[in-house]
Formats: C-alpha cells, structure tokens, sequence
C-alpha cells in the first residue's frame, strides 16, 4: 500500500500552491521569490509521501472537489515519516503571503470537504503552528462551518494585512471581518473591494489599522469616511472619489481627526463639481503638516481648469509638508478653454519640502517653460524625481520645452535622480563643456521631428548635459498619445539610446573628443 499523506497536509498543500502568481505581486520580487521557492520545497515534499493523490492534485489545478476524490477511504493512523513532516513544516514556516481565491472552497465543495472535517479538527494544534511568520491574507470566498479551523489557524496577532477580494459576498466579508476584530489585534492593512454597513461597527474594533483601501464595485456606507476618520493610526487611504463624494457631506468637519494619516490616494476624480467640492473638503480638513503623500487622479474630460486651480489653492495652503504630489488626468484633445485659461502652479510653490512632483495634466504647457525652469527650481530645492507630460494624448500640442532646457534643469535641479520629459525637435547650441548632475535615470519623450534628426547630435546633447545618464528605461516616444512608431522610428530611438549609454561609459577626455567627431 503506498504511504498516504494525512488529509490535513493535503488541504495545507492545496492552500500553500495558490499564493499570487506573478502578474499579481503585492510585495517585492525578491522576496516573492524565496516564497515561491518555499512553495516549489513543499510541492516536491508532498509529492513523495503520497504519488497517486499529488499526481491527481496537479492534473485536477487544485480543484477541491477533485482532490477530495482522490483521497482513500480511510486516512492510515501511521501518518508520515517523522524527518519527511520535519522538511514539510519547515518549508511551510516560512511562507508570508497566503491567497485563498475563489475556486479553493466553493459551496457545492462543502459536503465533500465536511467528511474529512472532524479529521483535520483532531490536528488542530499542529495547524496553529504551521504559518508562524504569516503576515498577508487575502480571502475570496469561504463556504460555511466546516471550514472555521481554517480562521482559528489563519487569523492571530501575527497578522498584519487582509485583503478581501471580489468573489466576497457581503454576508461572508461581515464574517471575516468579524473573526479579525475580534483575533487579529495587530492588523495594520485592511483591503477591500466590496462594502456593507456593518462593516463601520467591526472598524472601531481594528484600532490598530495603519492602511485602508477600497476600490472596485459596491456600496459605501455614508458613515464609513468618518469611522475611518476616528481611527488613531490610519496612515495610509486609497478610496475612489465618487464615494467620498456620495457619501461625505461636503459641510461635514472632521477637524483634529485624520491625525495620523500620511499617504492620501484619491483615484477616479470624475468630472463632478461635488466630488471636486468632496476632495478639497476632505483636503482641508486633513492636519496641517502632517500629510506627506498625496495622489490625485482625475478625469478631467470636460472639467474646468479653475477646478484644479482651485485644489492647487488648498494644497499650497494646507499641506506644505507634503514630500511627493502625483496629479494625473488623461483625457481626450483640450477644449477651447485651455486656449483662454490657464493653470496656476504658484501654490504648489510653497511646497518647499517637495522630493517627488509628477503632472500629467491636459493642457499644463504652460506650466513649465525655460522661464519658470529657474522659479521652480528655487521653490523646490530637495526635488529628487520631477515626471512632466503635459500634452493631450490624443493630437501634438507644442510641448514648450526643448533638448536645450535640459541644461536648465541640470542647474536648477541639482538633486534630481530621475527626470521624465517630453520635448521638442530644436536642437540647442553645439558644444563640448560638460556638466556633471547627479542625475543616474533619465525618460525622455521626444517628438517625431526630433527622432527624424541625427541619432548622433541627439545623443551627444544629452550625454554633455548628463555625463552620467545611462538610460535603462526610456519611455518609447509618442506613447502618451495612442501613436505608434514605424519601424525604421524605432530603430533610430534605439540608436539614440545606445549612444546616450556609449558616452556615458568614456572618459571625459573621450567624451569630448567623440562629441566633436558628431558635431564635424
């Protein structure tokens, strides 16, 4: 008779194999892959205990129906080599993220998984153990009692984040939810895409929740921002617009709450004036000082500029201590307005402590010019990483800046160690001195026009400007505006790039004299 593995091991191994393949990683790569590592350990261990059932259970992709079938009908009392458990256990200690998705457990798979239910409660103290360093769950769906063994193993002080993910009905998240309140004393993340009322009640019981998200479909419940509001160590929240605006009362203070917050996301800003209204409430309601990052996404299809105007207004005003502002808003081609208004960045200027600044706004060309260049780099001067993309992605607008405002930048920017540009095809002034930035990362998107001069001029300017750039990834010219390169485009983008790396390979004295060569 060939040696079973115990009915337990079987489900461990079922949940262990689901961790997020690699299109969905949360977390670093590297660290994913010691995980994945340990997952691939466990499998090969699995596998020598007990070959018809693991051959079943990679053929069935981890259906639990077909591997319930696959059991024997009795489990052999003996269980499995006392070394061979040892190798197992310790493969699954060292696994941190764990995902349960929706085909694990689904409700017709109950019955199936019941028979062995009182087995594996008979081990329950071994499961206590087997995820000590466990910190990420993420739930999909759960199917009745039965399966409760798994929440009294799987939720503890060791957890520090739960996601609970679509295939989630509202009376199964309102359980989950409840199990965390009541045994996860030390959740730090919560994430979820679905919403109810009750959930408000268990948010009082999280008091330790630094990271809130919610996103995707469903209902907020009106009083949610403000639990969320109460709570003394949310650091971190990413809600959708329309639903601070639904259910925010734009009048509605929250004065001396949000006292912990630090990174503040806002996608979806649509074109609404009451969720425009919501936002800069919400904004000037936060602790002055305290907001470090703050993401705001728009739609900006038909809004009014005097409406982003207006935000910059409260931004300059009441978070001068942010670190890094990303303002992004695609949209279709500019109206006319954008010929008779204007933005108006001054606010923003008062953000002296600025390391990251990314805009990608319609119509923001007049933003940044070779005369603001010098304002600007006096008003931000920690600025490390600048992204600026200030055309409609749908037809060419005069970008305002050209391959000579490069230099500018050099001067203003000292700092700067990532830079993303879109330019124009002039051409700056030939010459050989160098300057010597400290900039290691440079995206540059450049016109058609440009792209059609001499690879070798292009390449020579960036390189005296910034010896030191090696463009590793440079954004592919005309792709903010749904446009694709030809192939002999393509090939001369390329031939820029491997120049701009060549030069910065050489000498400075090689430097030079390669350059004169491009220019004769």
């Amino acid at each position: 008779m060939h040696r079973c593995l115990e009915i337990q091991d079987i489900v461990l191994e079922v949940i262990e194999r689901l961790a997020p393949p690699a299109s969905e990683r949360l977390y670093h790569p590297q660290k994913f892959s010691r995980e994945l590592g340990a997952l691939a350990a466990m499998s090969r261990t699995c596998r020598a205990f007990y070959e018809p059932c693991m051959d079943a259970l990679w053929k069935v992709q981890n259906s639990l129906a077909g591997i319930v079938r696959c059991l024997p009908p009795a489990i052999p009392a003996g269980g499995c080599h006392k070394s061979a458990m040892t190798r197992f256990y310790t493969n699954a200690a060292r696994i941190a993220y764990l995902r349960l998705p929706h085909s694990l457990w689904h409700s017709e798979y109950a019955p199936l998984l019941s028979r062995h239910v009182s087995l594996i409660q008979s081990h329950i103290g071994r499961w206590r153990d087997i995820f000590p360093k466990l910190q990420v769950l993420a739930i999909a769906t759960i199917c009745g009692d039965g399966v409760n063994f798994i929440w009294d193993t799987l939720f503890g002080p060791r957890l520090r984040g739960l996601i609970l993910l679509s295939g989630l009905d509202i009376k199964s998240m309102g359980t989950v939810l409840s199990y965390a309140s009541r045994r996860c004393s030390n959740l730090k993340s919560l994430e979820s895409y679905r919403w109810s009322s009750s959930f408000n009640d268990s948010l009082d019981e999280l008091e330790k929740v630094e990271s809130f998200t919610y996103n995707r479909s469903g209902r907020l419940h009106e009083s949610t921002v403000g639990c969320l509001a109460k709570l003394p160590h949310l650091r971190t929240i990413n809600i959708l617009a329309p639903y601070i605006a639904s259910y925010m009362p734009t009048r509605q203070r929250y004065n001396n709450q949000f006292e912990s917050l630090e990174h503040l996301t806002i996608p979806e800003i649509q074109d609404s004036d009451l969720q425009s209204m919501a936002v800069s409430s919400l904004l000037e309601q936060l602790t002055p000082g305290r907001l470090l990052h703050l993401y705001l996404h728009f739609d900006v299809d038909g809004r009014d500029i005097s409406t982003f105007n207006h935000i910059f207004g409260v931004i300059g005003k009441n978070l001068c201590s942010l670190r890094t502002l990303s303002l992004l808003g695609w949209g279709p081609e500019a109206t006319d307005q954008h010929e008779t208004q204007e933005y108006d960045i001054d606010p923003l200027l008062r953000l002296q402590n600025l390391r990251t600044l990314s805009i990608r706004l319609v119509g923001m060309s007049s933003c940044f010019t070779d005369e603001s260049i010098a304002k600007c780099g006096d008003a931000w001067p920690h600025l490390t990483e600048l992204v600026f993309f200030q055309t409609p992605y749908y037809r060419m607008q005069a970008a305002g800046l050209t391959l000579g405002s490069l230099a500018l930048f050099a001067q203003h920017f000292p700092r700067l160690v990532r830079l993303a540009l879109e330019l124009d095809a002039t051409l700056p002034p030939r010459t050989t001195d160098p300057m010597t930035p400290n900039l290691n990362y440079l995206a540059l998107d450049l016109s058609r026009s440009l792209i059609g001069g001499d690879c070798g001029e292009v390449a020579a300017h960036i390189a005296r400007i910034y010896p030191k750039c090696s463009m590793r990834r440079v954004l592919a010219p005309m792709r903010f505006r749904k446009t694709t390169l030809h192939d002999d485009e393509t090939k001369r983008w390329q031939e820029v790039v491997e120049q701009v790396e060549m030069f910065s390979k050489m000498g400075e004295d090689e430097r030079r004299a390669a350059m004169r060569e491009v220019w004769e």
